[in-house]
């Protein structure tokens, strides 16, 4: 009987002790929860400068040819 009353007494101690808080911090989003808007302008930004950089090249061989033909 007295350890039944000791378990209550030790229950309802641990009960008025105050709990665990957590703190909260903000966090950007991950790549994978952006919308659908969000994720394309990333996509898009990739393929504008792949292809700029193909024009170039592109241009670069244009101007070779043409040297090359002219030689002849």
């Amino acid at each position: 009987m007295a350890l039944v009353a000791l378990g209550i007494v030790i229950g309802q101690w641990h009960a008025s002790q105050p709990g665990v808080e957590a703190q909260t911090r903000k966090v950007e989003a991950p790549q994978a929860f952006l919308s659908g808007s969000e994720r394309c302008e990333i996509i898009l930004k990739d393929m504008h400068k792949t292809l700029q950089s193909m024009d170039q090249r592109l241009a670069n061989l244009e101007q070779t040819s043409q040297v090359l033909v002219n030689k002849k």
